[in-house]
């Protein structure tokens, strides 16, 4: 049995059942973590620039034209990599600022 504060606050009893204390500790345990939770989210999409992210494959010779087509809606290229799966093409990741979240 699980003993928190000293020899007489057992939160489960000799049954095994929870005691009064046990659901004290477990509400308020709870709490702050929704608490914490709810706070931290708040702080972090307050402070916090959001993206979103996409990615496309293309042929070499059709690449150009779609990434100018997506920078003009405001995507911006972040990585360029050859399509090793397929063996021929590029993949292209693109990301671009979220307006808004809420």
């Amino acid at each position: 049995m699980p003993k928190l504060l000293g020899p007489n606050s057992d939160l489960l009893n000799e049954d095994g059942k929870i005691t009064r204390w046990g659901w004290a500790v477990f509400v308020i345990s709870s709490l702050l973590g929704i608490l914490c939770f709810l706070s931290g989210r708040y702080l972090y999409g307050r402070r916090k620039k959001m993206y979103e992210y996409k990615v496309e494959t293309y042929k070499v010779k059709e690449a150009e034209e779609e990434m100018n087509k997506l920078a003009s809606e405001g995507w911006r290229v972040i990585a360029v990599s050859p399509n090793v799966g397929m063996g021929y093409g590029i993949v292209v990741t693109y990301e671009r600022k979220k307006a808004d979240l809420r």
